[in-house]
């Protein structure tokens, strides 16, 4: 359950997400391409993470609660400059992932509505949305066995390796603020999620996250001129969960709280 709940909370995203601009659009994808930042080294880490579909799959196949997720949709308005609209669309694209496969659908057909018109505003890609609608169908409804699983995660993988290698090429931008979108909801997500090792209160702190390749990529952007503004506004629950120094002596409900505040703060400033 650790590891499932820590791969929850990254990424996965990018199996969904490429955006590809418009040939008519006013601005140019090569403007975009000119200032990249993510080290391959971070990509390389990136590439190592299951997909949010991967991760939903296998909570419901652990028999993980579902629970109702306050979403505050009204607030996903499309007032705001690009990078908060793609992260916002990454955040609903955790939220569609959430309740499609874990769900009891109550939100969704609001969450899908909003989602279709983050797809048109931000000119993402039709064979991209459709990649993954055809892999949240597969899974939808389904019991999920062992084999099932590993089938899925295995062609996941292949579709995310290659998403990812487009996006770094065609639109780093809208690669590196829609996985951090993603980041921030499902890590939201998991503050209301009480089983297993999760933020929630009552439960416990995952154990030695040394090898996260997920938490290794946000530690990668820490200096990032264009991005490490978000890293290191996540900065407290990378550290927490790869056990550095500096928060060893803490108290874990105070870790808990630090967390918690953490997340509440990067919300706040998508969403407003």
């Amino acid at each position: 359950m650790k590891k499932i709940l820590l791969s929850f909370a990254i990424v996965s995203v990018l199996l969904f997400s490429s955006c590809v601009r418009k040939e008519d659009d006013k601005e140019p994808v090569l403007d975009r391409k000119t200032a990249r930042e993510l080290s391959n080294t971070a990509i390389d880490y990136l590439k190592k993470t299951p997909t949010i579909v991967e991760a939903c799959a296998r909570l419901k196949h652990q028999g993980v609660a579902y629970r109702e997720i306050p979403w505050e949709l009204s607030r996903f308005s499309f007032i705001a400059e690009r990078e908060k609209l793609v992260m916002r669309f990454g955040m609903l694209s955790a939220a569609m992932a959430y309740e499609k496969i874990l769900g009891e659908k109550t939100q969704l057909t609001e969450i899908t509505g909003l989602y279709s018109k983050y797809v048109k505003e931000l000119n993402v890609d039709p064979v991209v949305t459709s990649t993954y609608e055809r892999y949240m169908k597969k899974i939808e409804g389904k019991e999920i066995d062992s084999l099932f699983l590993e089938e899925i995660a295995s062609d996941l993988k292949k579709d995310q390796t290659s998403l990812i290698d487009h996006l770094k090429e065609a639109d780093e931008e809208f690669l590196f603020y829609y996985f951090f979108g993603m980041l921030v909801e499902v890590s939201y997500i998991k503050t209301f999620i009480t089983d297993g090792k999760t933020f929630a209160p009552g439960s416990e702190l995952p154990g030695a996250t040394k090898k996260s390749e997920n938490m290794k990529y946000i530690r990668e952007i820490y200096t990032s001129k264009k991005y490490g503004k978000y890293a290191q506004m996540y900065r407290p629950v990378v550290e927490i969960f790869m056990h550095s120094d500096e928060y060893t002596k803490m108290d874990p409900a105070a870790k808990k709280e630090l967390i918690s505040k953490t997340i509440k703060d990067l919300r706040e400033e998508i969403l407003n």
